[in-house]
């Protein structure tokens, strides 16, 4: 903010009644300052009260119709003019007149007739006094907007601090309880699973084609229900930070050789040639989760058979990366529209009826499978075109901390 400073060319307002005290007045102001005058109390309010309000008013006491003191009682009143210094002009001595005055709110008196150095004088100290006065109030004001957007700042944060609690309280109670919902429902989900693998064996006598395509409906379903809650289990695992790293120091090639396994026998059903691209002379040893790395690895090979239409590829490659591994599942199957790129990894998110409708899936996938892989520290980018394939990468550093 500027310093405190006296204007040179302060506007001054003289009011009188006579004509010769105001041009008197004003041959006296003018070298030093721009001058307004008015002969009555109520034009002294008006240019008071407009828009290029005075810096002072020397004002008569003596006028007819509005006295000086009920001319400085309204200035006093008014939000807009109770700042400017009133001096008044009087041929009164008395001390009673003074008082009364002062009490009024004029900052000095000034006796007629009137010393030319002593209404300089005055003028230029009470406006010296009203620049810093002007000076402190707009610091003042300043400050106290400064204070009040603070507290407004104070009170945003400590909001969403509170709001920030409340959603983890709430994603902690939602992980809490799809995972026992999780527990419960795979106990009985088990039982028919395995009874329907009973029937399927026919070990307690034979059963119709008719029965053995419903068993098989049941197993098949019972399995998708089975894999969609295992899923649930392990994601609401990790947004609890339940879910913890179980270290070991493995061979790359052989947990990407178990994962491919897993779906060859589908890749080959569906007219779909899945390869590994690493040799064993080239193989990486990796300290990391095995068994959520095959995770990690089975979703991803999951989600480019079961897109990938015949006869189609599927090819898997490692590059090293200073400390960290790169593993890239790379398709030629439907691929995907750029805007629709950020939905891929949202839990319970599935992709509109043009890649969906002829593919069953959870949605969850591609999201337990990032969050998997930044528990290990790494991720997960994705690159695509519509129409001819999507290359999903993960990056998992060689050794964890801790």
């Amino acid at each position: 903010m500027d310093e405190p400073g006296i204007s040179e060319r302060a506007t001054i307002l003289v009011v009188d009644d006579l004509s010769d005290n105001l041009v008197l007045m004003s041959n006296l102001l003018k070298i030093n300052y721009r001058v307004k005058i008015a002969n009555s109390g109520g034009k002294a309010l008006k240019i008071a009260a407009s828009d290029s309000p005075p810096d002072l008013i020397l004002l008569d006491i003596m006028m007819p119709d509005m006295d000086g003191y009920e001319v400085c009682r309204q200035l006093k009143r008014a939000p807009a003019t109770t700042n400017i210094p009133v001096i008044f002009l009087t041929a009164r001595s008395e001390m009673e007149d003074e008082q009364k005055g002062l009490e009024l709110g004029a900052v000095d008196y000034i006796t007629k007739p009137i010393s030319p150095s002593i209404v300089l004088a005055r003028v230029k100290n009470h406006l010296a006094l009203k620049a810093v006065a002007d000076f402190l109030r707009d610091k003042n004001n300043f400050l106290e907007r400064e204070v009040a957007r603070r507290t407004d700042e104070v009170m945003a944060i400590r909001e969403l601090a509170v709001k920030n609690r409340q959603l983890e309280e709430a994603s902690r109670i939602k992980s809490e309880f799809l995972a026992n919902m999780s527990h419960e429902l795979r106990t009985p989900l088990n039982s028919v699973i395995g009874f329907s693998e009973v029937l399927q064996d026919q070990m307690y006598g034979p059963i119709n084609k008719k029965q053995r395509e419903y068993v098989n409906n049941i197993h098949n379903s019972g399995r998708h229900l089975l894999a969609l809650i295992n899923d649930i289990l392990d994601l609401s695992k990790v947004e609890s930070g339940a879910m913890k790293l179980e270290l070991s120091n493995f061979s790359l090639l052989e947990a990407l050789d178990i994962s491919l396994v897993m779906l060859r026998e589908k890749a080959v059903k569906g007219g779909i040639n899945l390869r590994l691209n690493l040799a064993r002379e080239n193989d990486i040893h990796i300290v990391a989760d095995m068994r959520k790395l095959k995770q990690i690895m089975f979703n991803l090979l999951s989600n480019a058979v079961k897109f990938t239409p015949a006869p189609g590829t599927v090819d898997v490659n490692v590059m090293r990366n200073g400390n960290s591994v790169e593993i890239s599942v790379t398709d030629s199957g439907i691929g995907i529209r750029a805007e629709d790129i950020p939905k891929l990894f949202r839990p319970f998110t599935q992709l509109e009826s043009v890649y969906t409708r002829e593919f069953e899936g959870t949605g969850l996938g591609l999201s337990l499978a990032r969050q998997l892989a930044e528990l290990h520290g790494g991720s997960i980018r994705v690159e695509s075109t519509f129409g001819a394939g999507s290359r999903f990468s993960v990056t998992i550093p060689l050794t964890q901390e801790g």
